[in-house]
């Protein structure tokens, strides 16, 4: 139910930003004092609810009247003191952090841009064997005239064997291969076979068999890249020396003594992790920063247990913390922009307590409402020739060693729902325990969906890996990044089923959803006729 009161939370959508001019100043739209700029629209539209960018000047428009709405719904949380809660102060003060390092970002990088580039996009071949001595083999073989496709087939340990090691097109900078092999695979020329490489999957073999012109909307995408990158060893620059004036201090110690944490007795989320100048870094801090939901928990964060991960998360916080230092010692918190950026923040975690607290406590749907529903519906094409239908389950995750260690601990036993409700990525889902809804075959767009409608009921499936895509996320531009699903099927109802008892579930929660929007959409139209707003619409 609440991933349908994403659409108010104004301040997980801000998590998602876009680049934007920090000077621009155009206002978009008035209520009462307040006003919403080109800008900080734009920051908050990238990621409405169900994932869709408004794109028509109407979309656009309802979306504006939305954050209008959030902002006067957060006067009634206020009204209750809900603004005193000890968890909404927390997550106030982690906004007002993000957005000091985030504008200090778009600083550092302002001015930055993609040199000439050499724009080149190839379909490859590729062998992995994971000897060098047969690797050296199959060379000697193509040269004596083997044919490349079938040696692939029949010796690479790849997962491009099965197509003959077809690769597929590959951008160049797309991020499909590391830069180094990158730079070695677009030295070929057509029909040209590469030298031996290694790999981190084994000794590669490459060839070239196919060019293809770049569209716009790639070389786009490809620019997108390639700026993130510039931005990125810019920024890092910047914290160089940043780390280089600071004094810095890691308790090797207490690190280890969290790896091997038994018991909650020593509040582990007080244990000193670091200090920066004059400011001590706990647990709980890096938790924070981290985007661990585990917060209140820690026991059940395994990843702090490697090393690797929780030394990772410390130098990410230490970074955190000398950035929004930065940004105030430049007074970024006096900028309006940020001003009223932060107050957007507040008014939304305000807004999403006030719907799921008060609106939506008691909107459930009854046996005999659903029974009702059914009597009524049920010989209407959508419930008479109803295809099959699933309802499912995700865990999202953007660390590939993260999400093996889930999937063996599912294998083990775990709970799907608590570790989706623990460690997914998924904003709109993870607060459901991963819950996606009903979906029916061939009627929604679901990623995989013929994959998910081999799973059996019940079932889970392996970690599926995205291609890399573009992500907009905390204080960081545009990164390249690949993400790690993990599915479940939590109930299955086969094609054209049709007796109540197969359908009173799917019926249950699909009246709870519906409910839920009705109320959301009455209490926004009442809140906006409580006030006189303008809206600007040239500038949409």
């Amino acid at each position: 139910m609440k991933k349908k009161l994403a659409i108010l939370l104004i301040s997980i959508l801000l998590f998602y930003p876009k680049n934007f001019a920090i000077a621009q100043e155009e206002v978009l739209a008035t209520f009462n004092e307040n006003k919403i700029t080109v800008s900080e629209f734009d920051l908050a539209s990238q990621r409405p609810v169900k994932g869709k960018i408004p794109v028509s000047k109407r979309e656009k428009e309802q979306f504006l009247k939305t954050i209008i709405a959030s902002s006067l719904i957060a006067q009634n949380a206020i009204k209750m003191g809900m603004n005193e809660d000890p968890i909404i102060k927390q997550k106030v003060k982690k906004s007002k952090e993000f957005l000091l390092e985030y504008f200090l970002r778009k600083r550092i990088t302002n001015g930055i841009i993609v040199p000439p580039y050499e724009w080149k996009k190839v379909r490859f071949r590729e062998i992995v064997i994971s000897k060098r001595s047969e690797a050296e083999e199959i060379v000697q073989a193509i040269m004596n005239g083997a044919d490349f496709e079938i040696l692939a087939r029949e010796r690479s340990i790849n997962k491009y064997s099965k197509d003959g090691g077809d690769t597929g097109f590959i951008i160049k900078g797309e991020g499909t291969f590391l830069e180094q092999v990158e730079d070695f695979i677009f030295r070929l020329r057509l029909g040209e076979c590469s030298e031996i490489l290694k790999t981190d999957e084994g000794y590669a073999i490459f060839k070239a068999i196919e060019t293809k012109d770049i569209t716009d909307e790639e070389r786009k995408r490809i620019t997108e890249i390639l700026q993130y990158k510039l931005n990125k060893e810019k920024i890092e620059t910047f914290l160089e020396d940043l780390r280089f004036k600071a004094k810095i201090e890691i308790f090797s110690d207490n690190i280890e003594k969290i790896q091997g944490l038994t018991s909650l007795d020593d509040d582990p989320l007080q244990i000193n992790l670091a200090r920066v100048n004059n400011i001590t870094i706990k647990l709980a801090d890096v938790l924070l920063t981290n985007s661990y939901q585990t917060l209140f928990d820690p026991l059940k964060a395994y990843l702090l247990r490697a090393p690797s991960n929780l030394n990772n998360m410390v130098g990410r916080k230490i970074d955190n913390v000398l950035m929004i230092n930065e940004a105030m010692r430049i007074g970024i918190d006096k900028d309006p922009e940020f001003q009223n950026l932060s107050k957007r923040f507040e008014e939304g975690f305000l807004a999403f307590n006030y719907i799921t607290e008060v609106l939506l406590k008691d909107v459930t749907c009854t046996d005999e409402e659903a029974e009702k529903f059914y009597k009524e519906h049920k010989n209407s094409p959508e419930y008479k020739n109803l295809p099959e239908t699933i309802r499912y389950r995700v865990i999202l995750l953007d660390n590939k060693n993260v999400a093996e260690q889930i999937l063996q601990r599912l294998k083990n036993g775990a709970d799907f729902a608590e570790m989706a409700r623990n460690y997914s990525m998924h904003a709109s889902s993870s607060v459901l325990g991963g819950d996606l809804g009903y979906h029916r075959y061939g009627k929604d767009k679901i990623s995989k969906e013929k994959f998910l409608f081999r799973l059996s009921e019940g079932e889970f499936s392996e970690v599926i890996e995205s291609k890399p895509v573009m992500v907009r996320q905390c204080a960081q531009a545009t990164p390249v990044s690949k993400f790690y699903k993990i599915f479940k099927v939590e109930d299955k109802i086969k094609a054209g089923a049709n007796h109540y008892d197969e359908l009173k579930d799917m019926i249950r929660k699909e009246l709870i959803d519906k409910k839920t929007e009705r109320e959301i959409k009455n209490l926004i139209d009442q809140s906006l006729k409580q006030i006189d707003f303008k809206i600007n619409s040239n500038l949409l």
